[in-house]
C-alpha cells in the first residue's frame, strides 16, 4: 500500500484525486486550510484509508511526511481572479508555500514530489505550440508565482515533477463555476447568453477527472516538467462547443455575445513530451463534460448557486467576516480536528 500526502485535497481538482487514489487502495493524508469548507470531501471523510488536517502548508510539520511516498502539492490560489484580487496571499500561498513543503518533503527523505503548475506560464504565445522549454511573456500575478513555485521545487528536489495544466473542467465534488466551461454553462442557463471576451484568443482545456489521473500516472513515471493541456480552443469555439451542447441536450440553445476586449493572455501548448514519454493520455471532452453537469443542473437548480463556487467572491466574504480557516469535522476514527 502507498502512502499520499495530499496538500489542497479538498478543492476542486484535490477532491477528485483523493477519491482516485483511496479507490486505489492508498493511504491518504490531506492538508488543507478549509477555505472552502469540507464539503468536497464530504462522503469519504470516514474511510479508514483517509486522515485530514486543517492547517496552512506555509506551518507545515515534519510529521505529515513521515513514511510518505509521494507527496501531491495541489494547495495553493488557483486562478487569475483570485491571484489579481490578493497578491499578496497568491504569493505567500503559492511559491513560499510550495517552497516550504518542497524542502521538508527533501529532509523527510520522501522519493516522489508533484507539483501543481498551470499552461499560464506560457503567458502569450498564440502563434504555435509552445513546449515546456519556452517561457511566455508574463506581467501576471498567478503566472508569475507558479513560475516560482516551478523553481523551489526544482531547487529541493532532484526529481520532482512538474505538471503544466490547461484550464480544468467538469463536475467535481468541490464544484467551481468560475472556470470558463462552467461559467459559460451557467451564463447561459441562467440568461440565455454565453459572453465571450476576446473569441480568437487561445487557451488549453483539460477535464478535471483527467487530471487527477495524471498526478496518480505521474507518482510511477516521469522527471520534469510536463504539460498536460487536454485540448487547444479559441474561445468562441469553445462557446460554440458549449452552446452546441446545450442545444443537443433539449435545452434552448444559448446566443453567443462576442465582445472585442483583447486579452493578453493568449496560448495555445503542445503535449508532444506526454506522449512520447507517457502511456497515458487524457481521454474526457467538454461534451461529456457538459452532459453530466446539465443533468446535476436539471436535477437541482440550487447547485448553480452555491456561493463557494465562486473562490474570489467566496474569499472575499470570508475576509468581511475575518474568517480564514474552517474547521473540519471528525467522523469516527479520525481524531480531533486540525491533529497532525
Amino acid at each position: 500500500m502507498r502512502t499520499a500526502l495530499v496538500t489542497g485535497g479538498a478543492g476542486y481538482v484535490g477532491s477528485v484525486l483523493v477519491r482516485l487514489l483511496l479507490e486505489q487502495a492508498w493511504e491518504v493524508l490531506v492538508v488543507d486550510l478549509g477555505l472552502f469548507g469540507w464539503h468536497g470531501l464530504e462522503d469519504v471523510l470516514d474511510h479508514p484509508n483517509l486522515r485530514v488536517v486543517a492547517a496552512d502548508v506555509c506551518h507545515s510539520k515534519a510529521s505529515w511526511f513521515d513514511k510518505v511516498d509521494v507527496v501531491f502539492h495541489l494547495a495553493g490560489y488557483s486562478n487569475d481572479p483570485m491571484a489579481a484580487a490578493d497578491p499578496q496571499r497568491n504569493y505567500q500561498y503559492n511559491a513560499a508555500g510550495t517552497a516550504m513543503v518542497a524542502q521538508m518533503t527533501r529532509e523527510a527523505g520522501v522519493p516522489r514530489f508533484i507539483l501543481a503548475s498551470s499552461c499560464s506560464v506560457y503567458g502569450y504565445s498564440p502563434h504555435r505550440e509552445s513546449t515546456e522549454v519556452d517561457i511566455g511573456r508574463l506581467n501576471f500575478p498567478y503566472a508569475v508565482s507558479k513560475l516560482m513555485a516551478e523553481e523551489a521545487a526544482r531547487c529541493w528536489h532532484d526529481s520532482a515533477v512538474i505538471l503544466r495544466f490547461g484550464t480544468i473542467y467538469g463536475y467535481s465534488p468541490r464544484m467551481r463555476f468560475d472556470l470558463a466551461v462552467q461559467a459559460m454553462m451557467k451564463s447561459a442557463l441562467k440568461t440565455g447568453e454565453i459572453i465571450v471576451r476576446d473569441a480568437e484568443r487561445w487557451r488549453p482545456f483539460l477535464h478535471v477527472t483527467d487530471a487527477a489521473y495524471a498526478y496518480e500516472y505521474a507518482s510511477r513515471y516521469g522527471r520534469g516538467i510536463y504539460n498536460i493541456p487536454g485540448r487547444n480552443y479559441q474561445i468562441g469555439e469553445l462557446a460554440e462547443c458549449v452552446a452546441s451542447t446545450i442545444k443537443r441536450y433539449g435545452l434552448p440553445r444559448p446566443s453567443i455575445v462576442n465582445l472585442s476586449e483583447y486579452d493578453p493572455r493568449n496560448y495555445r501548448v503542445s503535449d508532444e513530451r506526454m506522449r512520447k514519454e507517457w502511456s497515458w493520455l487524457p481521454k474526457l471532452t467538454v461534451e461529456e463534460a457538459m452532459w453530466e453537469m446539465l443533468n446535476r443542473a436539471q436535477r437541482d437548480s440550487s447547485w448553480l448557486d452555491d456561493p463557494r463556487s465562486i473562490n474570489v467572491t467566496w474569499l472575499e466574504r470570508r475576509d468581511e467576516l475575518g474568517v480564514r480557516t474552517e474547521e473540519k469535522p471528525s467522523p469516527p476514527g479520525l481524531g480531533p480536528a486540525g491533529a497532525s
